[in-house]
C-alpha cells in the first residue's frame, strides 16, 4: 500500500506482518498480490456461512443491479424484507 487514510494503522499492521494485500477470494480461499493462495481461517461476516464470492450472492446481487432495485428508502419496507 502505498496510501493510507490511516498510516498509524498501516504501520502497525506491517509491524505485526498484517500487511499482506488480498486481491481474490474464492470459497475458503484468499489470493495475495503474489498469486499465492491461503486457507481463510479467519472469515469474517458472510464469508463464514457462504465463502468469498459465493455464487448465490452474486447472482442475487446481479439481478439486483440489472433491476435497478431501489435500496435502504426509509421509512419504507424493503422489497424482500
Amino acid at each position: 500500500m502505498d496510501h493510507a487514510l490511516n498510516p498509524t494503522l498501516q504501520r502497525l499492521l506491517a509491524l505485526c506482518r498484517f500487511d499482506r494485500r488480498w486481491v481474490r477470494g474464492e470459497g475458503v480461499w484468499l489470493f495475495d498480490a503474489q498469486g499465492r493462495r491461503f486457507l481463510d481461517c479467519y472469515a469474517q461476516y458472510g464469508a463464514v456461512a457462504l465463502g468469498h464470492n459465493a455464487p448465490c450472492v452474486t447472482a442475487a446481487v446481479r439481478a439486483a443491479l440489472d433491476n435497478a432495485e431501489p435500496a435502504m428508502v426509509q421509512p419504507y419496507r424493503a422489497l424482500y424484507a
